[in-house]
């Protein structure tokens, strides 16, 4: 059973197709894809997979993986297996995969967590045919979520994934620097402790995530202090300081002079 998946994409990640495969003994494929990718969850029996010149035998709560390399796959002749597949693509799709270790260097995982995998597996099939997006797109974040927790697989950070990190964490600052949100908040969006995310903000960026934050916020705030005839409470709440004191106690630290004046000089 195959189900393709037509609903928009969710930025640039799309999901194709998705399904569920009883398989007959000597069952086989063989796929290689560009751009996409392709993960096999095993829920019953046995089976081989042959990619990147190594095999494997594979068996309930194992995943594998299919991307630019090219992969075989066969049932096994006496106990065949029964998986459910995604098929998907993405710049964003990639940077997750190998965020939560699989990828060409790790094509194969096993779940320590097999019932809550299939659960994902299987709503992700079943909010498929009601042919709700947003539910399917949410139930593959809480599968990729649940692999990264229970794989052995996953990479140590890289310089560049460091990068990609720290540009995130901008992102997320940049959107929601109005928001009463903290430092705390970057290091769950990213899922990294503080003391790893500090250490990369200052390989990077040279500052702090803390800092970052609180300047980037009072460089609106002189912004907003310029171009509009928002009062000075109104500016405050604007960039996400509730308390009008500490604003401009912050402000005038930053600029030498506090809001008001900053606003009447020339």
């Amino acid at each position: 059973m195959d189900s393709q998946f037509t609903s928009k994409p969710l930025g640039n990640l799309a999901i194709f197709a998705t399904g569920r495969e009883e398989c007959a003994p000597g069952h086989h494929f063989s796929h290689v894809f560009r751009d996409r990718f392709l993960l096999h969850y095993i829920v019953s029996g046995k089976g081989k997979f042959r990619t990147g010149g190594r095999e494997y035998s594979l068996g309930k709560g194992n995943i594998f993986f299919i991307g630019d390399s090219c992969g075989y796959y066969e049932a096994d002749m006496d106990e065949p297996w029964t998986y459910m597949w995604i098929n998907f693509s993405g710049e964003t799709a990639e940077q997750f995969l190998e965020r939560v270790g699989l990828g060409e260097k790790s094509p194969v995982y096993k779940t320590t967590a097999p019932d809550e995998v299939e659960k994902c597996f299987e709503d992700i099939l079943t909010i498929n045919e009601e042919e709700n997006d947003f539910l399917v797109y949410s139930r593959l974040f809480y599968l990729l979520g649940t692999i990264e927790k229970t794989n052995s697989n996953k990479p140590e950070y890289t310089a560049g994934m460091g990068k990609r990190y720290v540009q995130q964490c901008l992102d997320f600052i940049h959107i929601n620097y109005y928001r009463d949100i903290s430092v705390r908040d970057m290091c769950a969006f990213v899922g990294l402790e503080y003391s790893y995310l500090f250490r990369l903000f200052k390989e990077h960026i040279n500052s702090s995530p803390g800092k970052y934050l609180a300047k980037y916020r009072l460089l609106r705030a002189a912004y907003l202090l310029k171009n509009t005839s928002m009062n000075i409470a109104e500016v405050s709440n604007a960039v996400g300081y509730k308390d009008r004191a500490a604003f401009s106690k912050a402000f005038l630290r930053c600029f030498g002079v506090p809001p008001k004046l900053y606003r009447e000089r020339d």
